[in-house]
């Protein structure tokens, strides 16, 4: 979500996240459940009939926070996600995404600025020459620090029986 405005395809946060709901062919009563969640835990209810174009880095991230939720995702990978927020903003989303962690939702973020999580984070990983290390000691300010060895540990994150399907049509599926 390092560039939230492509996310939409909706003029309005509500118009996406009842797009969203109704592709996923829910009752309406069920979508109206949803979008309210969905916007009262991003804090979104006041921004959710303007303009997406209208809307700041931050309103627009947290928008983008909100269809994800309504949709019932447990797991949000976000990639740079405070990229083109200012730091006011980027702590605002921080506590929100420390809150949903706190609700159950679990947040993995790409990120080359690690130091802004580590107030936030519970693990933190290391991509190197394909190797995905876990981090040992997260208590340095260097910016530019090799955060650990190739430790070799043991295995980080893996995925496997992953079938995505549109009806009945498999669209994508790994074993």
């Amino acid at each position: 979500m390092q560039h939230a405005i492509n996310q939409f395809v909706m003029p309005t946060l509500e118009e996406e996240v009842i797009f969203a709901l109704e592709n996923l062919c829910l009752e309406p009563q069920v979508i109206n459940e949803k979008l309210d969640y969905a916007l009262s835990i991003t804090n979104t209810h006041e921004i959710s009939t303007k303009h997406i174009h209208t809307l700041s880095g931050g309103e627009r991230q947290r928008a983008a926070f909100a269809v994800a939720l309504a949709m019932g995702s447990e797991v949000l990978i976000l990639d740079e996600p405070f990229a083109n927020v200012d730091k006011k903003t980027r702590n605002s989303l921080l506590t929100l995404l420390k809150d949903l962690n706190n609700h159950g939702v679990t947040i993995v973020v790409c990120d080359h600025e690690h130091h802004l999580y580590l107030n936030y984070a519970d693990t933190f990983t290391y991509l190197s020459d394909g190797n995905l290390e876990l981090v040992t000691n997260t208590t340095s300010k260097n910016s530019n620090m090799k955060l650990c060895n190739n430790t070799q540990s043991e295995q980080i994150l893996r995925l496997e029986n992953i079938s995505i399907q549109q009806g009945k049509k498999r669209i994508i599926k790994c074993r």
